[in-house]
């Protein structure tokens, strides 16, 4: 996953806070649905590339860990519980339960990690970017 964001403070061990703009799910174009509000959110990421405060960067979120993280929250439950369900129907609702127990004990797993690993990959300008 790549966004783009603005540095709003450094952290330390060569960490940065970024004010990153939320994507929405219907491709960008929010004005002409108006069903979304563009929300930022902050996230810590890895500044191996320099960036100081007010700069606009890129960063990067491993793509394997967030094809994992899909996987595990969307397709696993489908998949166990169609294969319970087919076995018998309480099995499952069963696995679907079970599937919903993984899913928050991975949760807590990620968190207690630090959360998905970021990273500022280049910096794309010196705070040029008035709507964040």
């Amino acid at each position: 996953m790549t966004a783009r964001g603005k540095v709003i403070e450094l952290c330390g061990r060569g960490a940065a806070v970024v004010r990153v703009e939320r994507e929405s799910a219907c491709g960008k174009s929010c004005a002409s649905c108006g069903g979304c509000d563009k929300r930022t959110i902050e996230v810590k990421a890895f500044n191996r590339a320099g960036a100081e405060p007010g700069d606009m960067v890129e960063v990067e979120s491993s793509t394997r860990q967030t094809l994992w993280l899909c996987f595990l929250t969307y397709l696993l439950p489908v998949v166990l519980f169609i294969a319970g369900w087919l076995a018998h129907p309480a099995a499952g609702i069963a696995s679907l339960a079970v599937s919903g127990v993984l899913i928050y004990y991975s949760n807590r797993r990620l968190k207690a990690a630090g959360g998905l690993k970021m990273e500022i990959v280049r910096m794309t300008g010196k705070g040029r970017c008035s709507d964040m």
